[in-house]
């Protein structure tokens, strides 16, 4: 799809995720509200917390008195917010879109956690009377903190876990112990697929501490339209090309991290 090599998928002992995110766009339906009791009943095992609400409008101003802007909230609709147990499981079901997001440490494999859940979004979407997605994405963010020290410079992570073609040289530029973030963005685009790459790091303000993060934040998306017989596959596909994107980008002292704890 975008050239990474294709690699069989490893489950590892440890991950660097901190966010699984997917989101499922279809045409806007008004049954949302009405269908409520249903949908909740569709998730109720996994997703006992339910919250029936309002999407996030836009707000215009109207003018105002006294200098003060009088806003107006407008295009807000019915949405349902449904949580785990413990809220680190959220589906938010919108008018036009879904939104799936698990945190890091839930999450185990695509067969544990989004195929079943694709199961059951299917089920809603035939209940909503649904038959096209207009587009889908898939979204993993990878984070991960580092401390450092005048020996071991922040910028020297990049070195220690990504591969590296895609790191500048540790003499690149003079004062790279200077260096407090260094982020990029890509974007790829193939036919119908758009593969969005951010990685790099960035130093915390914590008082009396040096702290740092690593972030690899890998984001596809398939922007046409599929029926919802499709989605499945559709999901699939895209899984596993950020697995590939993921398995180029970590070199493999990273891997052996996630392996076993340490680097071999």
């Amino acid at each position: 799809m975008f050239g990474f090599t294709k690699v069989e998928r490893e489950t590892y002992n440890s991950t660097f995720l901190r966010k699984v995110i997917i989101n499922i766009k279809f045409p806007l339906t008004a049954l949302v509200k009405e269908k409520a009791n249903e949908i909740k009943e569709i998730f109720k095992q996994d997703f006992p917390r339910a919250t029936l609400g309002k999407s996030q409008g836009f707000q215009i101003s109207l003018g105002g008195k006294g200098g003060q802007p009088d806003l107006r909230t407008i295009n807000e609709d019915d949405n349902i917010s449904l949580k785990s147990e413990d809220g680190q499981i959220e589906l938010l079901i919108n008018c036009d879109n879904i939104i799936f997001s698990i945190e890091g440490k839930k999450y185990k494999s695509y067969e544990n956690n989004i195929s079943l859940v694709l199961d059951n979004i299917l089920r809603l979407l035939d209940l909503l009377a649904i038959k096209e997605i207009t587009n889908s994405s898939l979204r993993k963010i990878n984070l991960i903190e580092f401390g450092y020290d005048q020996q071991m410079i922040p910028n020297g992570i990049l070195n220690a876990l990504l591969n590296k073609s895609i790191v500048y040289n540790e003499d690149a530029f003079n004062g790279m112990e200077y260096i407090t973030q260094n982020i990029h963005n890509l974007e790829f685009r193939d036919g119908d697929y758009t593969l969005n790459l951010k990685y790099g790091m960035n130093t915390l303000p914590v008082p009396d501490k040096k702290i740092g993060q690593l972030i690899v934040d890998n984001e596809i998306l398939f922007n046409s339209e599929i029926s919802t017989g499709e989605l499945n596959s559709k999901m699939k596909l895209l899984n596993e090309e950020l697995f590939n994107v993921f398995f180029w980008m970590f070199n493999e002292d990273a891997k052996n991290v996630l392996r076993n704890g340490q680097i071999n």
